[in-house]
């Protein structure tokens, strides 16, 4: 993986969005929806996204399950889940699936929740373990925040962020036209409703 410059990705998107000339977005703009299709395509398959992060965006976090202790605190920099296992007393690994509230129709559940500080493991361990808990997880990627900054992706991962950039920077402008027709309309005395009817 080599360092790409953001300018250069702006470049290309500018080719993409046929805006060579920076007549529709500005580079800060641009910057923006790179930064934000990052953090969309990380969000989308946590799985297999960490592939393609620098090594220091990705971690794993083992803590000593504790008995009748069902919550655990996440680690400081936790952005995402990639993988939780369980370990249990007699040394049996378990992968545990990320619940919510649709898996559990009030039936026991074997699985892992999480709220804003911790990590909550269903059922509550009835014993201790050492080092039983193991989280695989994604720090949030670093930021992008200018044209001069410079990062480190793989040619498939900057081809991801730059197709989920320019689809954001397209949504505005059609964002835009359509709030510009509405407008238009209510300044003749159209209502935008009756011309959809």
């Amino acid at each position: 993986m080599a360092a790409v410059a953001a300018s250069a990705l702006i470049t290309a998107m500018r080719y993409e969005l046929k805006d060579t000339a920076s007549d529709n977005y500005t580079d800060a703009e641009l910057v923006g929806y790179i930064d934000e299709g990052q953090r969309m395509f990380v969000k989308t398959d946590p799985k297999t996204s960490p592939i393609w992060l620098q090594a220091a965006e990705t971690a794993t976090a083992t803590t000593s399950i504790t008995a009748n202790t069902c919550g655990y605190a996440l680690p400081a920099t936790f952005w995402l889940p990639i993988a939780v296992t369980v370990t249990d007393e007699q040394g049996e690994v378990h992968p545990y699936p990320r619940l919510t509230a649709y898996n559990f129709h009030g039936q026991q559940q074997t699985g892992y929740t999480l709220t804003a500080t911790q990590i909550v493991l269903h059922p509550i361990p009835p014993a201790a373990v050492t080092s039983g808990l193991n989280l695989y997880w994604c720090a949030e990627p670093t930021r992008v925040s200018g044209t001069a900054i410079s990062v480190v992706w793989s040619d498939y991962f900057m081809h991801e962020i730059r197709a989920w950039a320019v689809m954001l920077a397209k949504l505005r402008q059609e964002e835009d036209a359509n709030s510009f027709l509405t407008r238009a309309m209510v300044l003749r005395g159209i209502s935008p409703q009756t011309a959809e009817g």
